[in-house]
């Protein structure tokens, strides 16, 4: 009986937990690991006796920089995870202004970011930066050493000469201890100084503007050089997977007919010269076949076609189809060219996702460069910095032509609305339309609508002062 009391006691215990029963995680002696996950002791789901129990991920290959170069170029799929972001964050570019900016200062501006060519190579650092994990665009300044810490204050007027932009397989981190002032620096945590592949040249970090790849932790940013990951790295499976299928599918297309002659093995056994002439007439059979000519057999063969069924490959495309815009976090229509199947799918919504999406990664890839190189072109065009200096990327969802007219109309009965009921708010309309970018205004404008809109009183008449009044001499 004690011993059916001792059994009762242990089946009303609680289960060990699943860390306990790992191999390897025992309760005394050794570490115990706390998971916290859906358990069933009774059924064995998430216990020791449920395979899943035993999944890692593991350590996770590093793509070197021949893996990425093979990919770009090989793989239509991979190179389009890199390129296409990137093509649409550059798309609509950005707007350089700031309060009382001159259409000459706008013409300068532009005159310099076409001279320089801003916007390929950016385009061209955020794909080598996307594609490698970094890279860096370094400006140079006429009579400026590029080893030296750069210093805006002192960018003469017309100084700005060039743009290089290298990728992470040129420009190459010096080896030492990197930059942890903390409090001073704003280089912390970054190298003290960078070479470029083939030339003895130093580079200052405050002169090289960065253009990252996919994020990393700290530790696996140090290890990895100061720089972070390639785009390609964490979707090397679904894209391998996708390129795999799609070309065992095409080799697949070679074997959908196989002719099959049954014979007697009687002749190739009997043949001296091991098979071959047996196998000469086949290949002439073969290559005499088509839709307009005989095939010629001996009365004891037989021959037979078989074709191989294909159904159910294009559902398995499909996925892999999925798998990567997923692992991309790029729309169908934008990564393969085509529509979001489904009844009455528009893949508006996607794209309107992927767009804020691309916009949250120019704000942290692009717009810190632009922010650099602009300050250099304004500082060398116009030989100062004015106040309320920005740069203001461009929305990506553009609206057809239709549909603009109709809010330029609605925006235009509202602001007339707002003149009507109140006269004063010329200046607040006028300043929407400034912002909107609907008419070329500025501040000088809109201060002179504002004094025309002020009440002007009435000059008196000094001949009413000497008239006498008739009310008074009547009394």
């Amino acid at each position: 009986m004690a011993r059916n009391v001792k059994n009762a006691s242990a089946a009303l215990a609680p289960p060990a937990s699943a860390g306990d029963r790992l191999p390897g995680r025992g309760r005394k002696g050794a570490d115990i690991s706390m998971a916290d996950a859906l358990e069933n002791d009774r059924s064995g789901l998430g216990t020791s006796r449920d395979k899943r129990s035993y999944s890692t991920y593991g350590y996770v290959r590093r793509l070197n920089d021949t893996d990425l170069r093979t990919m770009n170029r090989k793989s239509w799929l991979a190179n389009a995870i890199v390129s296409t972001p990137v093509e649409d964050m550059v798309r609509e570019w950005v707007t350089v202004k700031w309060p009382g900016i001159t259409p000459e200062e706008q013409a300068a501006i532009k005159r310099a970011e076409r001279r320089l060519g801003l916007k390929p190579r950016t385009q061209s650092g955020l794909t080598w930066g996307g594609l490698f994990g970094g890279a860096g665009m370094i400006p140079i300044i006429a009579g400026q050493d590029v080893s030296q810490p750069l210093d805006m204050k002192r960018i003469p007027k017309g100084s700005l000469r060039r743009l290089i932009v290298k990728d992470r397989t040129w420009l190459v981190p010096m080896p030492g201890a990197p930059d942890r002032d903390i409090e001073n620096s704003d280089n912390y945590g970054l190298p003290r100084a960078y070479g470029v592949r083939g030339s003895s040249a130093l580079v200052h970090p405050s002169r090289v503007a960065r253009f990252e790849g996919h994020e990393l932790p700290e530790d696996d940013f140090l290890a990895n050089g100061y720089w972070h990951d390639s785009e390609l790295q964490h979707v090397v499976t679904a894209t391998m997977d996708y390129d795999a299928s799609t070309e065992n599918v095409a080799s697949l297309l070679w074997e959908m007919k196989l002719d099959i002659i049954k014979t007697s093995l009687a002749a190739l056994i009997a043949a001296k010269d091991g098979g071959a002439s047996l196998e000469k007439r086949y290949q002439d059979a073969a290559l005499g076949k088509s839709n307009h000519r005989l095939l010629l057999i001996n009365k004891d063969e037989e021959y037979d076609r078989k074709g191989l069924a294909l159904g159910g490959v294009s559902d398995l495309l499909a996925h892999f189809v999925v798998q990567a815009c997923g692992a991309s976090r790029t729309p169908m229509v934008k990564l393969f060219g085509e529509s979001a199947p489904g009844l009455n799918a528009t893949g508006e919504v996607n794209l309107r996702i992927y767009y804020d999406r691309i916009a949250s990664e120019a704000d942290r890839k692009m717009l810190p460069v632009l922010n650099f190189i602009y300050e250099l072109i304004v500082r060398s065009e116009l030989g100062r910095m004015p106040e309320g200096f920005e740069v203001c990327p461009n929305a990506l969802w553009q609206v057809d032509a239709k549909t603009q007219a109709l809010i330029d109309l609605q925006s235009a009965q509202a602001d007339d609305i707002y003149l009507k009921n109140n006269p004063s708010m010329i200046g607040a309309v006028m300043r929407r339309l400034q912002a909107r970018g609907t008419y070329p205004l500025t501040d000088a404008d809109i201060a002179l609508a504002e004094s025309m809109e002020q009440p002007i009183e009435p000059a008196a008449d000094p001949a009413d002062k000497n008239e006498p009044d008739p009310g008074a001499a009547a009394a």
